[in-house]
């Protein structure tokens, strides 16, 4: 409450999540008869307007854009479409993180918006002097910047997480993890799905969320594409430390 950057980053965030319309009750249910059950768009079968969509007359520039650990949207569930489509100047795009972190973290911020502004500015024909970007602050700028060159015709570029970005999180979880790891499922709010995934982000024991921090509890939302807030309502420290009181 004492900080009121972060008190605002997190009303924002509240504001962004509750911010839900409502969608039409038809239109819904087609979505997830064609797209979802049938899958109809990569099979070719998708009709919009009397006309059935097919991928390959899709020939226009692409840049497809994924979340590395996106549980919403897997990217073996983005990835096939850019092998779909018919465009000679094709991309994908993983960026690290979850289905939420790709447009609110502060590596989104910093990274991927000035990333697509870049793409789309070297394909633009209109004249590139007069596109502004709006400058990123100097807090969020990573100390190495991403260049994405005009994609030669006929080429189909990947870029490759291992060569062009750090590690997919920045949580370093203590070293000493149990052989068998604690029951995270004791923690109020835990279930056996969240348990997994804190163990495939290299938390096994309850001394580890004992000392979580408040940057680690960001990077973790990201990488779980969980909200901050969420976590932090969870109060994994505390539990952790009450659970560890305990077994003594």
């Amino acid at each position: 409450m004492d900080d009121e950057d972060k008190l605002l980053n997190f009303l924002r965030m509240e504001k962004w999540i509750n911010d839900l319309p409502d969608q039409a009750g038809e239109c819904y249910r087609q979505f997830v008869k064609d797209l979802y059950q049938q899958n109809k768009l990569i099979k070719n079968e998708l009709v919009l307007g009397g006309q059935t969509v097919h991928l390959k007359n899709l020939t226009m520039p692409a840049l497809t854009i994924y979340a590395s650990e996106d549980h919403l949207v897997p990217p073996s569930s983005t990835k096939p479409l850019n092998e779909a489509i018919g465009s000679k100047d094709k991309q994908l795009y993983e960026f690290p993180g979850g289905h939420i972190g790709v447009f609110t973290g502060r590596r989104s911020q910093a990274e991927l918006g000035p990333t697509i502004f870049e793409w789309l500015a070297t394909r633009d024909q209109a004249a590139p002097a007069q596109i502004v970007a709006h400058p990123v602050p100097e807090s969020q700028q990573r100390p190495e910047k991403k260049n994405l060159s005009p994609v030669p015709e006929n080429h189909d570029q990947s870029i490759s997480d291992t060569q062009k970005r750090p590690a997919l999180t920045e949580v370093e979880p203590s070293p000493s993890a149990a052989t068998s790891p604690d029951d995270f499922k004791k923690i109020n709010g835990i279930g056996p799905s969240l348990a997994e995934k804190l163990h495939a982000q290299g938390f096994h024991t309850f001394a580890q969320l004992a000392q979580i921090t408040d940057a680690q509890l960001e990077t973790l939302s990201e990488a779980l594409g969980f909200s901050l807030a969420r976590l932090q309502k969870l109060n994994l420290a505390e539990q952790a430390r009450q659970l560890l009181a305990e077994t003594k």
